[in-house]
């Protein structure tokens, strides 16, 4: 796990006892108690801040915020996802998607002091990263809701340092399926629920200000060259921003709201 909270040398990493292959990835297990409170600190830490800025009007831009959001999410997701460990990553991965619209909403999506065509291909692509960002906490709540792991994008280390260079989104990272995850309980589905529609509403009210609902196309529609299994690869989640973008806005954590009505509907049948 990235940030330096897991020591291979204590924690016993888990190759998952389906039929994998043996080049399957390895994801963590457990914790120590000294690592659980080394994390839960860094995560509180990293929480606060954003907190801080965003009431202080710091929070500076999209990729700026997106460079502090992505590696998070990426740690938070890395969390075991057995029990005891498994309630610790869903409590801290609905704080942390509790806020994101926010933090989102808060910010404008142009960049002031650059052209007229910079401007139409800066924004577009920052729009871009916001759906791929969204997209992976929505891939990131589907291994949660299905008691699966999660194993971070390749090299994360290299990966968050080039994010930080060159204002690139941390995605890409992949689920694993275990045996016996924790699940995620009646009470923290149906608030996930409230969190994800409220959350949408805030995207798509931030997101009104750039475009038409439905059939608005994004000024300035140039492509974004995209090298083969970069973070911005379409593998790992990179939106297609065409004439129909506001439809990627309308749709976001619709897996993951699918998924959960189904849920839900069906713990209150058994009740």
């Amino acid at each position: 796990m990235s940030g330096g909270f897991i020591d291979s040398a204590t924690s016993a990493p888990y190759r998952n006892e389906l039929s994998q292959p043996p080049d399957t990835p390895q994801i963590i297990a457990r914790l120590t108690p000294k690592q659980e409170a080394k994390l839960r600190t860094h995560l509180d830490d990293r929480l606060a801040s954003l907190e801080r800025d965003e009431r202080t009007f710091n929070l500076k831009s999209i990729p700026s915020l997106l460079s502090r959001l992505a590696p998070l999410l990426q740690l938070i997701l890395q969390i075991p996802p057995y029990q005891p460990f498994s309630h610790i990553r869903t409590s801290y991965l609905l704080t942390l998607t509790a806020v994101i619209p926010s933090y989102i909403a808060a910010l404008p999506l142009h960049q002031n002091g650059i052209g007229q065509r910079e401007e139409g291909i800066a924004t577009r692509k920052v729009l871009q990263d916001v759906l791929q960002f969204l997209g992976e906490v929505d891939r990131g709540w589907m291994a949660v809701l299905n008691r699966m792991g999660w194993t971070p994008p390749p090299s994360i280390i290299s990966a968050t340092k080039k994010a930080y260079e060159e204002g690139q989104v941390l995605v890409g990272g992949r689920a694993i399926r275990v045996e016996y995850g924790g699940q995620v309980d009646l009470t923290e589905r149906i608030r996930l629920r409230s969190i994800l529609v409220s959350g949408r509403s805030k995207i798509e009210a931030w997101a009104r200000s750039y475009g038409s609902f439905p059939g608005s196309s994004f000024p300035a529609s140039v492509p974004t060259a995209v090298p083969q299994g970069s973070m911005m690869d379409r593998t790992t989640g990179d939106a297609d921003l065409g004439d129909s973008w506001e439809t990627e806005i309308l749709n976001i954590w619709n897996q993951t709201l699918e998924e959960l009505a189904e849920g839900i509907d069906g713990c209150k049948q058994d009740v």
